[in-house]
């Protein structure tokens, strides 16, 4: 099961790599987001821990709020409202949008909230 689950994280983290790029909007969040929805085992695009780990791969890419009441928390404060509220990789797409356009790192803006 260890390997099973090694092998699920490496499968995402080469899922995010593919996913990203410097003009990733809100869209390709969204696929990222459906993507990991139909294909991640044991529900694990879910689990904080697991958005955590791809966040220190992919910092410029997926947001430091490991939880989905804190990012939707976040965005209500930058006036967006997601539309679902568990949706971690989607509404990190928003913070990155954001990061973008004020041309700061992702954790700058997650740590103004």
């Amino acid at each position: 099961m260890a390997r099973e689950l090694r092998d699920t994280l490496i499968y995402g983290s080469n899922i995010i790599k593919e996913f990203s790029s410097s003009d990733m909007d809100i869209d390709e969040y969204k696929k990222l987001q459906k993507y990991f929805d139909d294909n991640m085992k044991y529900n694990m695009n879910k689990l904080g821990w697991v958005h955590k780990y791809y966040h220190m791969i992919y910092p410029d890419v997926i947001d430091d709020f490991h939880s989905a009441k804190w990012q939707r928390n976040g965005l209500i404060c930058c006036g967006i409202t997601p539309v679902k509220e568990d949706n971690l990789y989607e509404m990190a797409g928003y913070f990155r949008l954001i990061a973008n356009r004020c041309g700061l790192p992702i954790n700058y803006i997650t740590a103004v909230p």
